[in-house]
């Protein structure tokens, strides 16, 4: 009897009948399935709320680009009314102009809701049917050696359009920060 003790492994005095551990695979087998069935949803809903956050994010930084884009050129439209000789504000005012252009473009991409959209169409509309050809007949009077009608022409109308715009990009800001907010 001595010689069996010794020679049997000892498994703290507990064993398991074979039915038992059988039971208990068939109720841990799924409980561990579901587990990670649970981890994969809840990972995946993370990932999709980050990737969310992460684009209004990237909206919103866009949308004040656009605003400093926009300030850069309004600046260096100025500087060439009051010296039209100058070529290095003209150099400056086409670059904010054309790095503007690239952020709204930028922006379009992202899956923006329609109100968004919306803004955006209303900015390039300002941009196309006033301030480009306001801008356009500000310059010809300059070039024309004009300056009284380029000051008269840029103060009362260049820049009334270009309040407007600045008002729907402050909107477009707002909206985006909104959408952040909520992404949160």
């Amino acid at each position: 009897d001595a010689p069996d003790r010794l020679r049997r492994p000892r498994s703290m005095g507990v064993t398991l009948p074979r039915k038992a551990q059988a039971i208990l695979a068939g109720v841990l087998g799924p409980l561990a399935l579901m587990v990670a069935w649970t981890g994969a949803q809840v990972a995946g809903a993370i990932e999709s709320d980050v990737a969310a956050l992460v684009e209004t994010s990237a909206t919103e930084v866009l949308a004040h680009r656009i605003l400093m884009f926009r300030l850069k050129q309004d600046d260096a439209s100025k500087a060439v009314v009051i010296d039209p000789t100058s070529m290095e504000f003209v150099r400056k005012k086409i670059a904010a102009y054309d790095a503007g252009v690239s952020a709204l473009a930028e922006l379009e991409t992202f899956a923006l809701d329609p109100d968004a959209l919306a803004l955006v169409a209303e900015l390039r509309a300002i941009e196309r049917d006033k301030l480009i050809p306001i801008d356009s007949r500000v310059l010809e009077d300059l070039l024309s050696g004009n300056t009284a009608a380029a000051n008269h022409t840029y103060f009362s109308e260049y820049e009334p359009a270009r309040q407007d715009q600045e008002a729907l990009i402050g909107q477009l800001i707002a909206h985006t920060s909104a959408s952040e907010a909520a992404a949160r």
